[in-house]
């Protein structure tokens, strides 16, 4: 029997993994059926009559898309002018133009518009234990059964399983570093490590004292008395120009007394405290914040479950983690 490897967070599993000899991708469109596989790895769609799948539709363009097999997995490849739309069994849609995208289970292609024609798709897999042909859900070549949790990057798309429902999302940083801390669970991430997992940087090397500490005051003592003395002249000047009636100068001086005030309130905060210029463990934390939170909303609108849940147990700030409920345990496979 084999065994997978372990999973990366230093969990161990233990699932089997099928022997599969033989994958399959069937298409369906207007009663009629073709299949793509390692011996035929390749079928066109389009309006042209030497496509292998003619479509005659105003939104599909001569050549519209093809569909590839490679390596066990299918990828449709768009060329059109109006793109593809490819849904899941789970109701999950993403628009694709001119770029790879991989299919998984079952599904729909949709060329060119919401109302184009539709193509069904199904992956089916038959292995050594001979049993017949039989649908297929990402994740059942590598060894992860149904029904188990997957974040996994392929190409310039992520797929996100959880609780059986597939979600697709286009590649990006918040994407990244979601799945840093879904693979270990429990572990505190400072931002700019989070940051340099998603750039490959050295993360611990740029962090070099700014971690914990600001980087001086806006502006120092000697510029704040100038800025106060300076306003403190325009005051004096303003009144006498209000006293000539000189409307010009007196507008003048009040935007720039406008600018000199704003300069100090910018820099002094409550109770007279110098402000400090932003760090970039400060900045980090405000963009890789707002990133994951962006990432978790998105899913939470195909998947309100998984987005409960990762508003739940993913904590952004100065240190990010992902700390899911002990009583439900919820483990992720990359």
């Amino acid at each position: 029997m084999q065994r997978s490897r372990p999973a990366s967070g230093g969990i161990e599993s233990t699932l089997e993994r099928p022997a599969i000899v033989e994958v399959r991708l069937r298409l369906r469109f207007e009663g009629r059926e073709w299949q793509v596989d390692r011996t035929r790895p390749r079928v066109r769609i389009g309006r042209a009559e030497d496509n292998d799948l003619v479509v005659g539709d105003v939104h599909t363009s001569r050549y519209h898309a093809s569909i590839t097999y490679g390596d066990g997995r299918f990828c449709l490849a768009d060329d059109s002018r109006n793109g593809t739309i490819v849904t899941s069994r789970a109701g999950a849609a993403c628009f694709v133009r001119r770029e790879m995208f991989p299919l998984d289970g079952h599904g729909s292609v949709r060329l060119g518009c919401h109302d184009g024609p539709e193509v069904a798709f199904a992956v089916e897999v038959r292995s050594t234990d001979g049993l017949p042909w039989r649908a297929s859900l990402p994740g059942v070549e590598d060894g992860t059964r149904e029904g188990a949790n997957v974040l996994r990057q392929e190409g310039d798309w992520w797929t996100v399983m959880y609780q059986g429902n597939v979600i697709r999302l286009k590649d990006a940083r918040g994407v990244r570093y979601l799945a840093q801390l879904l693979r270990h669970p429990g572990q505190d991430f400072h931002v700019l490590d989070l940051a340099a997992c998603a750039t490959g940087a050295d993360g611990v090397s740029r962090r070099s004292g700014d971690a914990a500490g600001g980087t001086g005051p806006v502006l120092d003592a000697r510029a704040k008395s100038d800025y106060r003395r300076r306003l403190t002249d325009l005051r004096a000047e303003l009144e006498e120009a209000e006293r000539f009636n000189d409307l010009g100068r007196a507008a003048r001086l009040r935007a720039e007394i406008d600018l000199v005030a704003g300069q100090l309130v910018g820099a002094v905060g409550m109770r007279g405290r110098d402000r400090e210029w932003a760090t970039s463990a400060e900045r980090a934390r405000v963009a890789v914040t707002r990133r994951i939170r962006k990432v978790v909303a998105k899913l939470a609108c195909t998947h309100p479950g998984l987005g409960h849940h990762l508003e739940s147990s993913v904590h952004t700030g100065r240190f990010c983690c992902y700390r899911p409920d002990p009583s439900h345990p919820v483990f992720w496979t990359a």
